[in-house]
């Protein structure tokens, strides 16, 4: 037996306790242990365990009360109630929860999206895909996820190339699980389909969309001294703010400071309703002291000094008017701009509809500037599509081409861009030279611009209507008529395109007169068989396209589609979706979007679940598709199949 020898360390630990217990002993507490005493919980001991009781004190007055005699005697699909009983009358006026399920959202991404019945088989196509998961031993959204199996409850797919077209399935994950899952479906195809059958046949009409209030345009008032919008100036006075402005933004490059502490927006419009001509004058304007008039008022008088006399001139014109005939408009002065064909009506339009249009205003732009969709998207009548490059531009417009170009970098290079581009690009200047706006409205038309209250079309469209007008009647002069009854002129064009175009479906429904009418049915037999196949099962449309944003609205929910139907454009969508519309439409290619449904092509814009946006689905005719091509092709690949095809 080994014998442990301490070691120095515990030999002195030892002696430390010996004297600790000496020093104890010496003072009367050798019977004191100073060992830490274990906690016991008193409370726990104390609390007693009683029996639960029943209460014994009742309501005499809730006891005396009978129960409602009410029950559900039936529920149809759809969720509607029908109660029985003697007091079923009182609870016909009580709301009950809506629900937010559809028939028209092929893809729920929530389980309350679903009906009743759908979400029974739901849950069987779930425990389906955990047995699944549990063998393969991996995890369940390996096998499929939740939405897709709600997709397969709402689109009642019967086969592997159905199944296909539902949400988030693959050619993958149909070949591996999908035979399991409609096996399980099987069972349920009919009811399901009877019980939508039901819905569809209970469901109400839907209801009118609410008319938008829509607030007045105060008017301009030469009384006030100090308008702090510019929808309260006038438009000679606006034209001389804005140029205000840009000395504004100039000044604060300059000096590397925010704009704003040049002078403020509404100190301007001072400036342009009471048109200072010294310092003195300007002292008493709104938002003007002696530090900012020492330091930029010089600058900002020498652009307003060339306008004051005519601003004072037309301000009286206006109190005289006014005299005269207190209804009459202030919109009769002329207008300080170079653009002889915009009047001051037409920017007053512009200036009203640009935040809020009243109905007034909304007159005079569709009497002036009708709103249809051949107005801003169809192709040009003289030369087919619209140019995209210089190159496509004819050899008589390339000298405005390059004026307008020159001007681009000109105006860059003084607003402080080192990139031109950001004035407009190249594409802009191409429509701008085919297209010759006449005013900003018209201007809207262009690619690459936007309407009145656009950042571009505010900021540079007078400059860039004011550099192309000098080349307008030269251009307009140059082009050949396109009323056919008149001798066509001849001149040297290059042609749009010199492929060979192929034989296609473009005249099957007999003339270009009767392809010009729409008919859902019409080319269905030339569409291609996967639109065939997800037409029902994705409740694909197959109206008007240029009636697309309305039904989106009404049938979606979709704000986006419900805003622009509001401002009367419902055929305006993305640039390069809306490019392949205009090329289809095209006299290159068939003519009319009728023509090119009955030749066979389909389109759908899909709205983006809480994004304001759509993607964009195109189906081409089964003669130009490529076997083993996966459909709906996205733009660019319609793009591709466009350029093979013309």
């Amino acid at each position: 037996m080994e014998i442990h020898v301490p070691n120095a360390y515990e030999l002195e630990r030892l002696s430390k306790i010996r004297r600790n217990q000496a020093v104890l002993v010496s003072l009367g507490l050798e019977k004191h242990s100073l060992a830490p005493k274990k906690r016991t919980n008193d409370t726990q001991s104390r609390k007693i365990k009683r029996p639960p009781q029943t209460p014994t004190r009742k309501s005499r007055r809730i006891a005396s009360i009978p129960a409602s005699s009410v029950y559900i005697d039936s529920e149809l699909a759809n969720g509607t109630l029908t109660l029985g009983g003697a007091d079923a009358v009182a609870f016909d006026s009580v709301d009950l929860p809506v629900s937010r399920a559809s028939d028209e959202d092929p893809a729920p991404d929530e389980e309350d999206l679903l009906f009743p019945d759908e979400k029974d088989v739901y849950e069987l196509l779930r425990e389906e895909k955990n047995v699944i998961a549990r063998e393969l031993e991996c995890p369940a959204y390996h096998v499929a996820q939740n939405r897709a199996l709600m997709a397969m409850a709402r689109c009642v797919p019967t086969t592997p190339a159905e199944l296909r077209a539902c949400w988030g399935w693959g050619d993958a994950k149909v070949s591996a699980y999908g035979d399991r899952l409609l096996a399980v479906l099987k069972i349920f195809v009919e009811s399901l389909l009877k019980h939508r059958a039901d819905r569809k046949a209970y469901a109400e009409p839907p209801a009118e969309p609410s008319p938008t209030v829509v607030d007045e345009v105060p008017a301009p008032d030469d009384e006030d001294l100090a308008p702090d919008d510019e929808d309260l100036l006038f438009p000679d006075e606006k034209r001389v703010y804005e140029l205000l402005n840009n000395e504004k933004q100039a000044i604060g490059r300059e000096l590397k400071c925010p704009a704003y502490h040049v002078a403020k927006n509404k100190a301007l419009m001072a400036m342009a309703r009471r048109t200072p001509t010294t310092r003195d004058e300007l002292l008493t304007c709104w938002g003007w002291g002696p530090s900012r008039v020492a330091h930029h008022g010089d600058r900002l008088l020498a652009v307003l000094a060339p306008f004051a006399e005519l601003l004072q001139k037309l301000r009286a014109e206006r109190k005289a008017a006014t005299k005269s005939n207190p209804v009459i408009l202030s919109t009769l002065a002329p207008v300080v701009t170079p653009i002889k064909e915009e009047s001051a009506d037409d920017f007053e339009v512009a200036t009203a509809t640009r935040r809020r249009p009243n109905e007034v205003a909304k007159k005079q732009w569709e009497k002036r500037v009708p709103h249809t969709c051949n107005q801003y998207h169809d192709d040009d009548k003289s030369f087919g599509p619209l140019p995209l490059e210089p190159s496509d531009l004819q050899p008589f417009e390339l000298p405005a081409f390059d004026a307008m170009l020159a001007w681009k970098r000109a105006r860059a290079k003084e607003m402080g861009y080192s990139d031109p581009c950001v004035i407009c690009h190249n594409r802009t200047l191409c429509e701008l030279v085919r297209r010759l706006p006449q005013n900003l409205h018209r201007l809207a038309a262009v690619w690459g611009i936007g309407g009145p209250g656009t950042k571009r079309n505010d900021m540079h469209g007078r400059l860039m209507l004011a550099a192309l007008h000098p080349f307008r009647a030269d251009l307009l002069a140059a082009r050949p008529p396109t009323d056919k009854e008149e001798t066509p002129v001849k001149t040297e064009m290059t042609p749009r395109r010199k492929r060979p175009r192929p034989h296609t479906s473009r005249n099957t429904q007999g003339s270009s007169s009767n392809a010009s009418v729409w008919d859902e049915e019409a080319g269905e037999e030339l569409a291609s068989k996967a639109w065939r196949d997800q037409r029902e099962a994705l409740r694909l449309p197959s109206c008007d396209w240029a009636g697309r944003r309305e039904r989106c609205a009404l049938v979606n929910g979709c704000e986006a589609c419900g805003r622009y139907v509001a401002i009367e454009q419902p055929f305006r969508y993305a640039a390069l979706s809306q490019r392949v519309l205009s090329i289809l439409a095209s006299p290159g290619a068939y003519g009319s979007h009728a023509a090119a449904h009955a030749a066979g092509w389909r389109w759908n814009a899909r709205p983006n679940h809480r994004q304001g946006s759509h993607a964009h689905e195109w189906w081409p005719p089964e003669a130009t598709i490529a076997e083993g091509t996966k459909l709906p092709l996205g733009t660019v690949a319609a793009f591709d199949v466009i350029d093979g095809l013309f």
